[in-house]
């Protein structure tokens, strides 16, 4: 501890003679901006010694929730579980904490993707505690951070997401999290050159995070730069050999690139029966041994949720287009985790089909018209440029939309 930051603790001691630990954090961030004769604007100001609590015991049971929320990429639902447990604690305690609120509205949102949970029955009761989160404290990065979540895993409100992260980033352009998920609206919105500037943020903010690491690898596989994205994948995989997400995405990569020892051997050190390991069979022609997953996948859908996609994939991969659509479509009405990430080149066989074009242009993005796109609601990816190289190939070929432009797509960062 440095000699200044010793004298603020002797200075704000309690009367028991132990040191308030949220006068000591005050007091620091207080004498941090002076001594760096910082400008702050006003709702950072007033984000930066805020109290969310005044209970110890509250404080310390949400530090716990967010460190198992951290841990969802190898942990999954398991994890999560956890996290909401000590978010619910912690709110008992004191159930004015703004924090606690927003990070239990994130174990919820996360529970879809990471865990068993229908969407339909984990996303109200994240919207409902992110609410309450904003309620009680409309300056906390977090409860805006965990809005905009919500607004592109579920609602698909594009105009609210990049409303909620912008706030967010205003009152503190230091938090990872907001960095993260900002990036992932980009990239559903189309805009994976500012994804990645975002997600680099992120792992300039947090660099040894293994989940902002994968999300690295995604966003590099989405834009077809395949040799960094392993890259950036198994630097992930260092960090962290049990990051499920980052195993998934590499496993995934593999079998695009039809490198199918190795999508093998990376699919089945997470599990012998995933869909995933299904996919990458059904691209290297072992029709067998992928129906056999997807009937097992079919009896399990008896007893929990799972995911469309999952059956989609194995139906892609097997080649089978009318029965992956059907897959999709569910997917959109059951509004399925990740689903608009389909930018995804797993679903390169599908572009041109009328259908896939029309779930596309359903989830729908806020910008067709002020880019100049003919119709209603554009597509997820109307933003890319025409001569955007293999991405905007990718896509849909020969359009900006789902239907032929009338003028050129504008570029955006």
């Amino acid at each position: 501890m440095s000699r200044t930051a010793r004298g603020l603790v002797g200075r704000v001691r309690s009367r028991r003679g132990r040191p308030d630990v949220f006068a000591v954090q005050d007091s620091i961030a207080r004498a941090i901006v002076a001594s760096l004769r910082v400008h702050l604007s006003a709702p950072a100001s007033a984000a930066l010694t805020s109290r969310s609590t005044e209970n110890a015991a509250a404080h310390d049971l949400y530090l716990k929730g967010r460190f198992f929320w951290n841990q969802r990429g190898s942990g999954g639902q398991a994890a999560l579980q956890r996290a909401i447990g000590f978010f619910e604690q912690a709110i008992a305690i004191d159930s004015t904490y703004p924090q606690a609120w927003a990070g239990l509205a994130d174990a919820y949102s996360m529970l879809p993707g990471f865990g068993t949970a229908p969407p339909a029955t984990a996303f109200p009761k994240a919207k409902a505690a992110a609410q309450r989160a904003v309620t009680l404290d409309s300056t906390l990065a977090d409860a805006h951070t965990s809005l905009g979540i919500i607004s592109v895993f579920y609602d698909w409100d594009w105009e609210r997401a990049g409303r909620e992260f912008d706030r967010a980033r205003v009152i503190d352009s230091t938090e990872a999290r907001t960095h993260q998920f900002r990036a992932m609206y980009f990239a559903m919105v189309g805009r994976l050159d500012s994804s990645l500037v975002e997600l680099r943020t992120a792992q300039r903010l947090d660099p040894l995070s293994p989940l902002i690491n994968a999300r690295v690898g995604t966003m590099l596989v989405q834009a077809r730069r395949y040799a960094e994205a392993e890259g950036a994948l198994r630097d992930a995989l260092a960090l962290d050999s049990t990051n499920v997400s980052a195993r998934i995405e590499l496993g995934l990569l593999l079998a695009i690139q039809h490198r199918f020892p190795e999508a093998f051997k990376t699919f089945r050190a997470i599990d012998t029966t995933s869909s995933y390991l299904a996919y990458a069979y059904g691209l290297a022609g072992l029709r067998t041994e992928a129906l056999e997953i997807q009937r097992r996948l079919e009896r399990l859908t008896r007893t929990r949720y799972v995911s469309p996609l999952s059956f989609a994939h194995i139906a892609i991969s097997l080649g089978d287009t009318a029965k992956a659509l059907d897959w999709l479509e569910r997917a959109y009405r059951e509004r399925t985790f990740l689903l608009p990430f389909l930018l995804h080149p797993v679903y390169d066989p599908l572009r041109g089909q009328p259908r896939f074009q029309r779930i596309v242009r359903d989830i729908g993005s806020p910008s067709r018209r002020r880019r100049g796109c003919p119709g209603g609601n554009p597509p997820l990816h109307c933003l890319l440029p025409h001569g955007g190289g293999p991405v905007a190939a990718a896509l849909l070929p020969g359009t900006c939309c789902v239907t032929p432009c009338s003028r050129e797509a504008v570029p955006v960062g």
